[in-house]
């Protein structure tokens, strides 16, 4: 502390900065079937106008169009129903924890399973029309979720114990 400057008034730490929060998520708690209603509705009505490709805001420029709604306000509202709900609740993402475990292995398995099913499907005659199919995608999904679960457990879990257990030293 000798190399520090002393200053007359208090340095604002981070924990400071959250416990400003606190007051508003004890009552945001309270209201949290109101906030997770309106948020499920927004997305209900932009999963229904983006399927019947009906937008309100046609005439306004592109930024308004395509990134303020999303991006401006159903993004903050996700996260904050989410957050609130998980203060209430407690843990949440216990249950679904695999999907973070496996996203490295999706973005890493995702292109090349792409390109063997295009050249095998173009190996095999098969028209690109079929590719615009609800099936062919649902279960290009399902193969990829399998191939990353597989890579996850049994090669980048392992790969990650032997890293740990030689090269990071316990004191």
């Amino acid at each position: 502390t000798a190399f520090l400057p002393q200053h007359k008034t208090p340095i604002m730490h981070l924990s400071d900065l959250f416990s400003f929060a606190e007051p508003l998520l004890s009552r945001t708690r309270k209201a949290l079937p109101y906030l997770s209603s309106a948020t499920l509705s927004m997305w209900f009505i932009a999963i229904f106008l983006v399927y019947h490709q009906w937008n309100p805001l046609d005439s306004a420029p592109f930024f308004w169009r395509y990134t303020f709604l999303p991006a401006v306000f159903m993004f903050q509202m996700t996260i904050l129903t989410l957050a609130v709900a998980e203060t209430r609740r407690g843990t949440m993402g216990k249950r679904i924890s695999y999907l973070g475990d496996i996203s490295y292995s999706v973005y890493l398995l995702h292109f090349p399973i792409q390109l063997s099913t295009l050249t095998t499907a173009i190996y095999l005659r098969v028209s690109r029309e079929a590719f615009y199919n609800y099936y062919v995608f649902f279960c290009f999904f399902v193969l990829l979720l399998i191939a990353s679960i597989i890579s996850h457990y049994y090669f980048e879990r392992p790969a990650q114990n032997y890293i740990r257990k030689t090269w990071v030293k316990n004191d």
